[in-house]
């Protein structure tokens, strides 16, 4: 998987690499989050800090699934061999959902008592809160979607109405 973070502002863009990332998608965008997790952060740290105030916008396979309203802060950590830039942003807006989508890999269906649905599946960028999908023979209505992703393994979690 090869998400692509790109800081938009006033400054022209910066394209970041990206060690970890995660990622809350809601039907309301205003408590949704993204943070994204740059190696060798020291060396973005000035270009980053000119552009707080502007915002992300998250890239696979070059379909745009998400932005952020602003970049709210991004910390740097230091560790005994490495250092990385954290970019926290709040405002999640997802890309427009393609009406409906077979949902493909799911690995995990778990049912919550009133009914909703929480489905792991393999990571498509054409999801987004909104978005029906089609699974095991039925339509969900997609109302959450948590995106994570690792050095080497990712994870999408698909949580949607009954």
């Amino acid at each position: 998987m090869n998400i692509i973070c790109t800081l938009k502002s006033s400054e022209p863009d910066l394209l970041l690499p990206v060690g970890n990332f995660s990622s809350r998608m809601l039907l309301d965008p205003l408590i949704s989050t993204i943070n994204v997790f740059v190696p060798n952060g020291v060396s973005f740290a000035d270009d980053i800090s000119i552009r707080l105030g502007g915002y992300i916008e998250l890239s696979f396979n070059g379909v745009i699934f998400a932005y952020s309203d602003s970049i709210s802060s991004a910390p740097l950590f230091e560790g005994a061999t490495s250092t990385t830039l954290q970019i926290n942003t709040s405002g999640v807006f997802p890309a427009i959902p393609t009406p409906t989508i077979d949902l493909e890999g799911v690995s995990f269906k778990a049912i919550n008592v009133n009914g909703d649905i929480r489905l792991r599946a393999k990571f498509d960028p054409n999801i987004v809160p909104g978005s029906i999908v089609n699974y095991d023979g039925e339509s969900h209505n997609v109302t959450q979607i948590t995106v994570s992703q690792s050095v080497n393994s990712y994870t999408m979690e698909i949580f949607a109405n009954a």
